[in-house]
């Protein structure tokens, strides 16, 4: 079997739930591909669970390397790849001199990398036959393919999502070596066409394909919630980004105005959590509304919430996606229908009107006023909400499940890279 190298974040241990990416892929991947993980990071709860998974292993040596990590910082002074970057976005580096350092952490993650990198390519270790393939377009990426000009033939592939792919939205328009890296890859796999769009715009390249990330089929089917109330859940990192504090703020007032009993679970944790306690309990509202933080569950515990609770929508409000959030794919496998914003790859997972209700110009009012309709619908045309539910269902079914969507992947790596 041809082996894959990949590097992730920091899976399998787990940092901000990156196992909820990775692990599904796994299980598809390890079936056609001998698969050694190198997590860049060792921090975290360790997933015991991968110990289970054939044709897989694990390698952590990165992470004990702190020589390597001197040498590193010793060539980082004496790198001309750094000081021709600095010198292509002057401009950038003089506008905001914060990005100076970026690129400096940037090239000193990208060198370690290679080296490391190089040392075991030439001890054997690895091979110019295995596939390189990072989980998020980092750094790492970077690294890798700084190999190219020595190992002309080195087959480097990755994945980008959101933080690793918006240039203009999520980095102050500058991904250090970007352009050098988008040129020089195999294969970049957007999660979704609206990442895959974003880059051909910018980069004109064609080395681009969209393999959806998914989840796996549990069978269960959240159950309808008959009370005369809109229960909603949520699941995200709790990051500004994602506008959690702002959706307690329009819950609390949309129950107010619409004398709506509200019931409101999140699950996930993050910087923003103590600012998101804080708001829940100055509520004062006149009205029925209990909102409740979890904090962070693993995926069997959300699973076990979506099958034991009647949720009427999942909700997010987030400002930016790279792809379709799993944790989206995840309520729609379980029947829920979505409320969100329609940014990256969302309008291409939910269908206003069809499996729930897409919120295109984000602004308190519209939210207010959907949250509104999407309780009538429920009260008042039963019939109708309840194929939002069944169609929710059927787009998880048709488009994200892990199984399908891994496989296909797979088969595309084996077709094209070995």
């Amino acid at each position: 079997m041809k082996r894959i190298i990949l590097f992730t974040g920091s899976y399998p241990y787990s940092i901000a739930a990156e196992d909820t990416f990775v692990k599904p892929e796994l299980a598809v991947l390890s079936q056609y591909f001998i698969v050694e993980i190198v997590p860049l990071e060792k921090k975290g709860t360790y997933d015991f669970t991968v110990n289970n998974i054939k044709n897989i292993y694990l390698n952590t040596n990165l992470n004990n390397n702190k020589a390597l990590l001197f040498k590193c910082l010793i060539l980082s002074f004496f790198d001309i790849d750094l000081y021709r970057e600095q010198f292509k976005n002057i401009k950038k580096f003089f506008n905001n001199p914060l990005l100076l350092k970026d690129l400096i952490i940037h090239n000193l993650k990208k060198i370690q990398i290679k080296q490391w990198l190089k040392n075991n390519l030439k001890n054997g270790k690895y091979s110019i036959n295995d596939i390189f393939y990072t989980f998020w377009f980092t750094a790492c990426t970077s690294g890798i393919l700084a190999i190219k000009k020595e190992y002309k033939n080195i087959k480097v592939i990755t994945r980008v999502h959101g933080y690793d792919l918006y240039e203009e939205e999520r980095r102050k328009n500058y991904i250090p070596y970007r352009k050098y890296d988008v040129n020089n890859i195999n294969f970049i796999f957007t999660v979704s066409k609206a990442g895959e769009n974003y880059l051909k715009r910018k980069y004109n390249i064609n080395n681009i394909r969209t393999f959806y990330l998914g989840t796996n089929d549990r069978n269960i089917l959240n159950t309808y919630n008959n009370e005369n109330e809109l229960k909603l859940v949520s699941c995200s990192f709790l990051v500004p980004l994602k506008r959690v504090d702002q959706l307690v703020k329009i819950l609390i007032k949309t129950s107010e105005m619409h004398k709506i009993k509200i019931i409101w679970h999140h699950f996930g944790n993050g910087p923003d959590y103590n600012k998101i306690i804080n708001i829940i309990n100055c509520n004062h509202s006149s009205y029925d509304i209990n909102l409740r933080l979890f904090g962070h569950l693993d995926n069997n515990e959300i699973f076990n919430m979506y099958k034991n609770n009647s949720y009427d929508y999942f909700i997010t409000l987030s400002e930016s996606e790279g792809g379709v959030p799993v944790s989206i794919v995840e309520a729609m496998s379980c029947g829920i229908p979505v409320i969100a914003t329609a940014v990256g790859g969302i309008p291409e997972i939910v269908i206003n009107g069809y499996n729930g209700f897409l919120i295109e110009k984000y602004n308190e009012e519209k939210v207010i006023k959907i949250l509104n309709e999407a309780y009538n619908l429920k009260i008042k045309k039963y019939q109708n909400y309840l194929e939002l539910r069944k169609n929710a269902r059927i787009i998880f079914k048709e488009h994200f499940s892990s199984t399908t969507n891994h496989e296909k992947f797979s088969k595309f790596l084996l077709d094209n890279l070995c």
